[in-house]
């Protein structure tokens, strides 16, 4: 039987509607998920963001989601339509928003694809939300590893790590391939399960983690603020030099001249402290920004980059595809310190895939910059010929050599013509939850047999079902696991009892009572500054914080004005600060191939740019 779904990405830039189809039959070969397809014509994008809507709910339907469901409602025939899910799953913009206008917004868009459609629309909660980081996260890893075959077969299944860098977030999602390192960081690692079409499970490990305020844009924000604020504290000078821009090429920021000077090297030891390496973690390895992960084995583990990764790569730079340090550094060094008329003159002749120069190639230093940054000193990715012996790697001079190598490390926008996006990963999610259970494997959230993503413990984030409540007879966890107040209750009314008839033995029991609740009230606030001393912490690491906020954990920053967002940390390093020597690394993955079905070089959405 054909199954359609529906998934729509709202972001802060527009809303993206994609239309999916599988079937459920079971066919022959090795355990898989459904097989899922998505026609060329089978997606939309509209804008604004949907978070503009946040002070006129009531046009949310007319003015923005009308118009997708007609597009979906003209290509799902129509007999399909009471069987086909629409998922409306907002990100980074409404995240933004006042829990009130976001609320207001999501009930909204609910209620109104009730009324106005005759597509399956559940649980609001379930299937309208807006999701964080780790959640789109981990859906496009599934997306990924879908698209190149690393979800079929058996739970040893070869899986590749997911980088995503957008405009205002980063992310990765990898399953660790090292037994010891899942044991070492359990309560870190989420687990995800699919049912195959053979009715049977498969589950994997997997690690996800968000960085707000560490995407591209955000982070040439920051960079610009410290920039000038650093350069003119006492001065007043109406221009400051950028290191990270093109000679000749200028801009303005909050009122001030920046003007590029173009220096790699400058602009390299600039934006280091950006990753706040100095901020240091409850436990080893530790990335940045104070987060540890599992070790990133990049003798074993692959990762492909999408979004700014592919992006900035491609268009500009055209090193899109499997990663070169050496090629693109040159690339990044040369065009950094290019005259800006050259560039201007190389884009009147057609190069940089017509990108609009004062929009992107002002900033494509920067961000090339950025990208390299956090792949080597965020991700400590080896540096071919200097994290590595030249005995491995050879010459590191010479360029063939350095061409045939394979790397851990790949940037790519889609898989054998299919664009990797995380809504494909929220849709495998769902097809597997609508295969029927083998006999001897009921769904039940406490053993991990119903489908969808367990949150790692630490987070105490709620389970993720596959189909919402199309998933009959599952068990919420959140009730599951939560205190019953009626024995409670019952103990209050017996201790009053015992009270009213044996009141001097009571008296002496509560006298003792009293002290040992002395100690007791001592060790909760102590428990309690504890935890809000953690809260603080865990808030320095999600990202911007909104002017004038009120958390004790957050200092005004010398480095930003009074109505400007700034990021959640404590930076004490000089922007001066030379960059410390990269660890050294193994090499023994040089002699593997990266595991890869073909990534095309074909990029139709460099108009596009991610900025969420």
């Amino acid at each position: 039987m054909t199954q359609y779904g529906i998934v729509v990405d709202s972001g802060s830039s527009g809303s993206r509607l994609q239309i999916y189809q599988w079937h459920l039959d079971n066919d022959e070969g090795p355990p898989h998920p459904p097989r899922i397809t998505h026609e060329s014509d089978w997606h939309i994008k509209i804008s604004p963001g949907v978070s503009s809507f946040a002070d006129s709910p009531g046009k949310v339907w007319s003015q923005h989601y009308q118009q997708l469901m007609e597009f979906a409602a003209a290509r799902i025939p129509s007999a399909a339509h009471a069987e086909t899910p629409v998922f409306v799953l907002a990100t980074a913009g409404m995240r933004l928003l006042p829990e009130d206008k976001r609320n207001k917004l999501t009930s909204t868009i609910c209620s109104s694809l009730k009324q106005h459609t005759s597509f399956h629309v559940g649980e609001c909660d379930d299937f309208v939300q807006v999701i964080d980081g780790e959640t789109e996260g981990t859906y496009g890893w599934l997306a990924l590893n879908y698209l190149m075959n690393g979800l079929d077969g058996s739970n040893n299944s070869s899986t590749v790590g997911f980088m995503d860098m957008g405009g205002a977030s980063t992310q990765v999602a990898f399953a660790p391939s090292n037994p010891e390192e899942v044991e070492r960081h359990n309560e870190d690692i989420s687990t995800v399960v699919l049912r195959n079409t053979d009715g049977s499970l498969s589950k994997w490990r997997v690690f996800v983690e968000t960085w707000l305020g560490f995407g591209a844009n955000v982070a040439r924000e920051t960079y610009l603020n410290q920039l000038v604020q650093s350069s003119r504290p006492d001065t007043g000078a109406t221009t400051v030099y950028d290191a990270c821009m093109p000679r000749g090429a200028s801009t303005t920021h909050n009122g001030v001249t920046v003007a590029g000077v173009g220096n790699y090297d400058a602009c390299m030891r600039t934006i280091y402290p950006l990753l706040n390496k100095h901020i240091p973690c409850k436990e080893e390895p530790c990335l940045f920004n104070g987060i540890h992960a599992p070790k990133l084995d990049f003798d074993k583990d692959k990762f492909v980059g999408v979004s700014e990764y592919w992006y900035t790569a491609n268009d500009v730079f055209g090193s899109g595809g499997e990663y070169n340090y050496h090629v693109f550094n040159e690339k990044v060094k040369q065009y950094c310190e290019s005259e800006w008329k050259e560039i201007i003159a190389n884009h009147e002749a057609g190069g940089y895939n017509g990108l609009d120069p004062e929009k992107f190639l002002s900033k494509a230093c920067f961000k090339a910059s950025w990208v390299l940054s956090v792949l080597h000193e965020g991700f400590s990715l080896p540096r071919l010929g200097i994290d590595i012996s030249e005995d491995v790697a050879g010459h590191a001079d010479d360029a063939v050599t350095h061409e045939k190598v394979p790397s851990a490390f790949s940037s790519a926008s889609d898989v054998d013509g299919d664009e990797i996006s995380w809504t494909l990963g929220k849709m495998v999610l769902f097809a597997s939850s609508q295969v029927p259970p083998s006999a001897e494997d009921q769904p039940n959230v406490d053993n991990e047999s119903a489908v969808g993503i367990y949150p790692a413990s630490i987070s105490g984030k709620r389970f993720i079902g596959g189909g919402g409540e199309m998933v009959r007879g599952l068990p919420n966890p959140t009730k599951s696991h939560s205190i019953s107040l009626i024995p409670l209750i019952m103990l209050v009314v017996i201790l009053g009892v015992i009270w009213h008839r044996r009141p001097q033995a009571v008296k002496r029991v509560m006298t003792k009572g009293k002290r040992f609740g002395d100690k007791f009230r001592r060790l909760f606030k102590a428990q309690s500054a504890y935890q809000q001393y953690e809260s603080a912490a865990i808030n320095l690491e999600e990202g911007l914080v909104p002017p004038h906020s009120s958390s004790p954990s957050v200092r005004s920053s010398p480095m930003l004005g009074p109505q400007s967002q700034f990021l959640r940390t404590r930076s004490t390093i000089s922007l001066a600060e030379e960059v410390p020597l990269p660890r050294s690394a193994s090499a023994a993955f040089l002699s593997r191939p990266f595991p890869m079905r073909s990534f095309t070089s074909n990029n139709a959405s460099k108009e596009d740019i991610h900025h969420d």
